[in-house]
């Protein structure tokens, strides 16, 4: 493996340098990590050439034992000296010469290796040399002078490792006893689709359009939204007194449901269902003949007229919009029903009272009676309106609203504070 990846870089026109032990001891450390009885197990002790880990393990062991010496005391005979570093050519496989600094020794004549025969291109001839005879490092070399030349270098040994069979350590899930997290995997594949080229945008001028951002906060809004929002920034923080803050406290979701379905089977006719019904009078009458017409009971709606009706002690149920402008209009309203003993109910909004009574909007609807099978559900609706408004009057007259500063007003006021505990406990030391 060692002379395919070293003949590869050869090819690439790079210089290289490496070491078959560094390889073994790799992979015998993948080996030792995977799961136990695994195929990619027996793959990788059949590539390396032993039958079991414990086998791996004592040559590893070996080899190791043979390149390092145990020295219990000892110094260099020959210490290193600085002032024999000298900058020597270096010939590189494109033909190229560089200077390189290297460490030389004195008294030296010859080569390492007689195989490059004083050329720059002998590096693949010796690399073959080593592939087509193993013995080659097993025989002993007389070093007559040494320059090592300073390089780093970096290269990639998994498609050779592929290529010699070796491809089930690069498979997710198999080495899961080298990590500590379950889930994770130490050799991780990323896979891509050769259909898809990776094109990235590039937004210079003529370039790509840039992406759509949300620009909410650079639009000029007009001048009804601005006064809309401005107007609840200034109702958050005002004090606002009981009489207008009770209508922030609305009926429930589920309730309001309740209630807009049973407003809904009253509903008043509209404009074509009035004109049918007063044809077929008009035709009826021509005929001489007598229509007996019985007042429908239907949702009521005006201000004027649901005022009369509280008055008169007619309504059953009223029902006022939360978002009434100006709220004067209505702010009297509950003060009048509960005196009267009306149940009644703040709902949102005035644009869903409309629609019942086919209008844009209405600030109070009110029910005078029902039919007789809606009296079940209409008397559950009136014991939760009356717990949720009638029976809470005096505690909604008494609670002011608004008061509620901005972010930036409360970081100043909790500043403050903080400056005045402090001097407080000053004071008291």
């Amino acid at each position: 493996m060692t002379n395919r990846v070293l003949l590869k870089e050869i090819e690439k026109g790079s210089n290289f340098v490496s070491s078959p032990l560094s390889f073994h001891v790799v992979l015998s450390l993948v080996a030792a990590g995977s799961t136990l009885n695994s195929k990619t197990l027996e793959q990788l002790l059949s590539f390396l050439g032993s039958k079991s880990i414990e086998e791996l393990n004592y040559q590893l062991s070996s080899h190791i034992a043979r390149l390092i010496l145990p020295v219990e005391e000892g110094e260099w005979n020959q210490k290193l000296d600085v002032s024999k570093k000298q900058f020597r050519d270096f010939h590189l496989l494109n033909g190229k010469i560089v200077q390189v600094p290297s460490m030389t020794g004195v008294g030296y004549e010859e080569h390492i290796c007689r195989s490059f025969e004083e050329k720059n291109d002998g590096l693949p001839d010796l690399v073959k040399m080593f592939d087509s005879k193993p013995a080659f490092f097993n025989q002993e070399f007389e070093l007559r002078k040494v320059e090592l030349p300073k390089f780093s270098f970096e290269f990639e040994a998994k498609e050779t490792m592929k290529e010699m069979g070796l491809h089930r350590p690069f498979k997710p899930g198999e080495l899961t006893k080298t990590v500590d997290s379950p889930g994770r995997f130490l050799i991780e594949e990323k896979v891509v689709n050769p259909l898809f080229e990776k094109r990235p945008k590039q937004f210079g001028i003529g370039g790509a359009l840039p992406p759509k951002k949300d620009l909410t906060r650079f639009v000029k809004w007009p001048h009804v939204v601005r006064i809309q929002r401005q107007r609840r920034i200034l109702k958050q923080r005002l004090k606002v007194p009981p009489a207008v803050n009770q209508f922030t406290k609305t009926l429930d979701k589920n309730l309001a449901t309740q209630l807009f379905k049973l407003l809904l089977k009253y509903r008043p006719e509209d404009k074509v269902a009035k004109k049918e019904r007063l044809l077929k009078r008009a035709q009826a009458a021509e005929e001489g003949k007598t229509v007996e017409s019985k007042k429908p009971i239907v949702v009521k709606y005006g201000l004027n007229h649901v005022t009369y009706l509280i008055e008169q002690n007619k309504a059953q149920l009223v029902v006022i919009a939360h978002d009434v402008d100006p709220i004067e209009l209505v702010v009297w309203l509950p003060a009048l029903c509960r005196k009267m003993e009306v149940p009644y109910a703040i709902v949102k909004g005035k644009s869903r009272l409309g629609a019942i009574v086919h209008k844009k909007t209405a600030s109070v609807l009110c029910l005078t009676s029902v039919k007789n099978e809606d009296k079940l559900e209409f008397s559950k609706v009136l014991e939760a309106v009356k717990a949720n408004f009638n029976d809470k009057f005096d505690e909604h007259r008494k609670k002011w609203g608004g008061g509620i500063m901005g972010s930036k007003s409360l970081a100043k006021t909790k500043a403050k504070e903080r400056v005045l505990a402090k001097e407080a406990a000053q004071r008291m030391s």
